[in-house]
């Protein structure tokens, strides 16, 4: 709880049922493949953050900051995400996205895949996310 782990090299970290609420994990790079699943991280600071590939299934992000994340590939099976901030986050490729919870994701970035894929939501609410849909392809 209210950790500081800012600017961490955290490559294949495991957090698994962790409590993180309050945590700065701002700027690190935490990626490949981590593992958040069933964690709490509540309040939590993720700006800036590389998290490709991440496990956050079933995983509480509730309030969590991830604006500017790289999170390419990042399973949120399960996830809570009700008050999150993804605003320019990276959400190409990301699996089980709660899109009905998420508010907050202003030029956050996803494929045109993605997009279509997205269900549970009309088309005035996916237009109020504001997402940068882009072709899909290659990530790099």
């Amino acid at each position: 709880t209210e950790s500081d782990l800012r600017k961490g090299r955290l490559s294949r970290a495991r957090f698994d049922r962790a409590v993180l609420t309050n945590a700065n994990l701002s700027f690190s790079n935490i990626s490949p493949d981590a593992s958040f699943s069933h964690a709490r991280t509540q309040r939590a600071l993720f700006q800036r953050c590389c998290l490709r590939g991440a496990d956050f299934s079933f995983a509480d992000l509730s309030g969590s900051y991830l604006q500017d994340a790289d999170l390419r590939g990042a399973d949120f099976e399960g996830a809570t995400l009700s008050g999150i901030h993804l605003a320019r986050a990276d959400l190409r490729g990301c699996k089980g996205l709660p899109w009905h919870q998420i508010d907050l994701a202003r030029g956050a970035t996803v494929t045109k895949s993605d997009y279509d894929a997205i269900q549970g939501l009309t088309d005035e609410k996916k237009a109020r996310l504001r997402l940068r849909v882009v072709c899909d392809g290659p990530q790099q």
